[in-house]
């Protein structure tokens, strides 16, 4: 290897160190918010795109009342 080569890889490494280590608190904060339950994707107008493309189905709240009923019939 040269060392022109050496010099690209740890370039890169640190930029990509740097990125991970900065974007870091962001990821902490957005786990800390979804354990307490404080965050709601569904309203977000990216998240509704997101899931159009996706396919999934919308949750509703009728959808978590039927499965509550059947959690409380068993």
């Amino acid at each position: 290897m040269t060392m022109g080569k050496w010099m690209r890889y740890i370039t890169a490494g640190m930029l990509l160190g740097i990125l991970v280590i900065g974007l870091l608190p962001f990821l902490l904060v957005y786990s800390m918010a979804d354990l307490l339950g404080t965050i709601d994707l569904d309203s977000s107008p990216l998240s509704l795109l997101f899931t159009k493309l996706i396919g999934i189905a919308r949750k509703t709240e009728s959808d978590d009342s039927k499965q509550q009923d059947a959690d409380t019939a068993e």
